[in-house]
């Protein structure tokens, strides 16, 4: 988790300063964030409910 975290916040960076990700690799990312989100939401929903 650790790892994962650490290298979404090194893309951040990178991409704030101005580099740009091919099209194919912001799609992948896109669908990935999205998945993401979906786990999340739904994770603190069942804590929200407990």
């Amino acid at each position: 988790m650790t790892a994962a975290l650490e290298a979404l916040r090194a893309l951040n960076t990178q991409l704030a300063e101005g580099r740009a990700l091919h099209r194919f690799d912001a799609g992948s990312l896109r669908m990935l964030l999205t998945d993401l989100q979906r786990h999340t939401s739904a994770g603190a929903e069942r804590t929200a409910a407990a």
